[in-house]
């Protein structure tokens, strides 16, 4: 958040970057005391870890591993304002070790199209599994993940959590089993969070996924504005039968994001 908020006000307030420098390198040090396997990539432990906090997940995971491929991403580039260069080498360093694991594994890495390596869940498509992407893509850090993988696992998300949901009418469900059958033993599985959809949209716009993108956020706005009146106060999550909860809630701000992404350069 720090590195984003420094970005998008212009990217010149160093000051901001010096002030909380430090407890950003305390925050990743202690995360770093998670990747048990020393493999570069912190493990979930089984509770509520991380933002779906009643969808625990355990082991390496894909939406907490993207995040702290971000993360470093984010800490190598303050460095760099800051002229800390031996931080800067360090976050290269420890992104470097998990993406090169990444390339050595090929389309076969938890990030695509799996949810976590040792949950119940663990054989789930996630429609948040590239949210370090996003944030990667809203603030120029580039590719987290290869090109490929990011459009390969995008189109399986359209396909299965936004098409074999609801008919593609309601958004994209945070987690569908691979067959394409809905997930009905947790409640967040389950729903589709109106800022995920937004965020996952907009990723697909940075990618040349245009008209997946819209159809993917046109859910949204049809169950919103069309058949459920949920427009005057937008909540954060519905399930199938259109039951809402955590009305006017801050997610779906991830509009705006579908507004500042740029389709890719032909």
């Amino acid at each position: 958040m720090v590195y984003r908020d420094f970005v998008l006000t212009g990217g010149k307030d160093k000051e901001f970057l010096r002030y909380t420098w430090p407890a950003i390198q305390e925050a990743l040090a202690y995360l770093l005391k998670y990747d048990k396997n020393g493999d570069g990539l912190p493990e979930n432990e089984g509770y509520p870890d991380q933002t779906y906090d009643t969808w625990v997940v355990r082991g390496e995971s894909a939406y907490s591993g993207s995040l702290w491929l971000a993360s470093l991403r984010s800490a190598e580039e303050i460095a760099k304002q800051l002229g800390d260069s031996a931080a800067a080498t360090r976050y290269h360093d420890l992104f470097s070790k998990r993406t090169s694991k990444l390339h050595q594994e090929t389309l076969e890495w938890r990030i695509l199209p799996l949810t976590d390596t040792e949950s119940e869940y663990r054989d789930d498509i996630q429609a948040d599994q590239l949210a370090g992407q996003w944030y990667a893509n809203m603030t120029g850090l580039g590719e987290l993940v290869p090109r490929d993988m990011q459009v390969s696992s995008l189109k399986k998300i359209y396909a299965f959590n936004v098409l074999k949901f609801a008919d593609g009418s309601m958004g994209a469900v945070n987690g569908i089993a691979p067959d394409g059958s809905l997930v009905k033993t947790n409640e967040q599985v389950e729903e589709v969070w109106t800022g995920t959809t937004f965020a996952v949209a907009a990723l697909m716009l940075g990618d040349g996924l245009k008209d997946e993108a819209y159809r993917t956020a046109w859910g949204l706005y049809h169950t919103s504005y069309e058949t459920k009146g949920y427009w005057f106060r937008t909540p954060e999550a519905w399930d199938i039968s259109g039951n809402y909860r955590a009305s006017m809630y801050m997610r779906p701000a991830a509009i705006w994001a579908m507004e500042m992404t740029r389709p890719p350069a032909k």
